[in-house]
């Protein structure tokens, strides 16, 4: 995490900035995703999390609400306890009706779309699978970790940049391609050699200087043709 992004992520806590995710999850689930938010935060994305954001005289709902609100996309961490959750659904009812991208994240073994109410959100959604084997929620790397990062980036995009494997690595926002320098091609220019026969002239062939020295008062017979 350089300096800039930890001081907006601090800004994101306050509740003075807006985040670039949100974690909508259910408490059974927060020592795993505590550590995904641990993971992202130190990849330079600004990340939402209620137990980050508890301080202050606002209710959390005002809170949960603002952060919803601002986010540019919304982490749901579906679990059965979290489709059975009234604030996890409220979380996600407000994502929807704000037309917010929602990525699904299923931690654990069940049937997709959960069931309850959430199923009418959820069926249009793909999910990323995470309950297959669930330690990879203890160290957030691999291939399911690398799917949530490509999906994270397509709405936050230039902060990341994913590979195979484990290798995501963090990356500093580019400056707009309409506020970028143009390059200056280097090329090749060969050293301009002028030919012996192309010289500038500078001054009379010799024999135009003998032949005026003898006759002085004839036409130059080169330009007598002319005349």
């Amino acid at each position: 995490m350089t300096a800039a992004s930890q001081q907006k992520q601090e800004e994101v806590e306050r509740g003075s900035a807006s985040p670039d995710v949100f974690i909508s999850y259910q408490w059974g689930k927060q020592k795993q995703i505590q550590l995904m938010y641990k993971r992202l935060t130190e990849m330079g994305f600004t990340v939402w999390m209620d137990i980050y954001q508890m301080g202050g005289g606002d209710s959390l709902f005002d809170k949960i609400d603002r952060g919803v609100r601002g986010a540019k996309v919304v982490l749901s961490c579906v679990t059965s306890k979290y489709s059975l959750s009234a604030n996890c659904r409220r979380e996600v009812s407000l994502a929807d009706a704000l037309k917010k991208p929602i990525v699904p994240l299923l931690l654990e073994k069940m049937t997709w779309p959960p069931s309850g109410p959430m199923s009418m959100v959820f069926t249009q959604l793909l999910y990323i699978n995470f309950g297959k084997d669930e330690t990879v929620q203890e160290r957030w790397d691999g291939e399911k970790f690398d799917e949530m990062l490509t999906a994270i980036d397509q709405y936050v995009p230039n902060i990341i940049l994913v590979g195979k494997g484990n290798s995501a690595i963090s990356q500093q926002p580019q400056q707009p391609r309409h506020q970028q320098q143009p390059q200056q091609q280097q090329s090749y220019q060969q050293p301009q050699q002028q030919h012996p026969y192309r010289q500038p002239y500078q001054q009379p062939y010799q024999h135009q200087q003998v032949y005026s020295q003898r006759y002085p008062n004839t036409i130059n017979p080169k330009r007598a043709r002319h005349v």
